[in-house]
């Protein structure tokens, strides 16, 4: 994954309110800026076992 899809990622959990600002921080800066920690962050929260699932579910319900 490039840091541009990384970055996209990121801001799309902020912009959806799936995560505070202030928690991804968190998370980033304890287990490391990657996808498998924002993976990880999205389990945790919401069952799904990858970021990439949360958007095509998001994108899926918007058609």
């Amino acid at each position: 994954m490039t840091n541009k899809q990384l970055d996209y990622c990121y801001n799309w959990l902020l912009e959806r309110g799936f995560f505070t600002e202030a928690e991804l921080e968190l998370i980033t800066d304890m287990y490391g800026y990657s996808i498998e920690t924002l993976d990880l962050a999205v389990y945790s929260r919401c069952g799904y076992q990858a970021v990439q699932d949360l958007i095509n579910r998001e994108h899926s319900t918007e058609k």
